[in-house]
């Protein structure tokens, strides 16, 4: 229900789990650290959102000093006049007629410049310089953030990956335990506490090693999440 809740979604919906119990895990993480936290700080969305408002603050900066430019107006208009005028005077029986047909164009140059505005042009550039310092400073902290984010989740990893091999050297040991016991059992060199001391060995150390491949799960699902594999739809997860 809290994850329902979390997605947004309807609390009747059917929530169908992957069986993962066979995929194969490997040995390492399967890429090195340093190019992990680079690709995580182009990838990850709350950092795109603070180098984007970085940018459009920037952008207040350049818009805060062109105030201080002249401003230049560049106007044209072409234009024809065509028509005509007829006069008829009725008692010589003669008529007139003038027609116009001529092309016009002008073209005219503004320039204003504010002599003096009260210091506010200066406010404004001040200000807008200001907004690019907290910018910078808050896209700073998220990539110090996402960086050591990724690190804890990288460290996480490596060890769940060394603890579920140790897990399983452990289960392959026990179960080597557990069938010498029986056998011996059954020819008679051995006893049935031996056989069940052996059993519950090997029942711990295949629960470790599920554990620890859960774990394992976990942890690099933390790391996709911390690299921005989870939320960015065009990354690759290769974890």
């Amino acid at each position: 229900m809290t994850l329902l809740e979390a997605v947004g979604v309807s609390p009747t919906l059917e929530i169908r789990i992957a069986d993962g119990s066979n995929r194969a895990l490997p040995k390492a993480v399967p890429e090195d650290l340093n190019r992990l936290i680079a690709t995580s700080l182009q990838r990850r969305p709350d950092v795109q959102a603070a180098f984007a408002r970085l940018q459009a603050d920037k952008n207040g900066i350049a818009a805060a000093r062109a105030e201080f430019m002249p401003k230049v107006a560049l106007v044209g208009n072409v234009n024809r006049n065509i028509g005509s005028l007829s006069v008829e005077d009725t008692r010589f029986d003669q008529r007139s007629t003038i027609r116009v047909n001529q092309p016009n164009a002008n073209l005219m140059i503004g320039l204003s410049f504010p002599i003096y505005d009260g210091g506010l042009r200066d406010a404004r550039l001040q200000s807008a310089m200001a907004q690019v310092g907290a910018a910078e400073q808050e896209m700073a902290q998220l990539q110090n953030t996402a960086a050591r984010e990724v690190v804890v989740a990288y460290d996480l990893l490596r060890t769940s990956l060394a603890g579920y091999a140790a897990a399983s050297e452990l289960t392959t040991a026990a179960q080597t335990t557990y069938d010498a016991a029986v056998d011996y059992y059954k020819q008679g060199l051995g006893t049935i506490t031996d056989v069940s001391i052996a059993q519950t060995a090997l029942l711990q150390a295949k629960v470790a090693k599920a554990t620890a491949y859960s774990d394992t799960l976990v942890a690099a699902a933390s790391l996709a999440f911390a690299t921005g594999t989870l939320t960015n739809r065009n990354a690759v997860n290769r974890f």
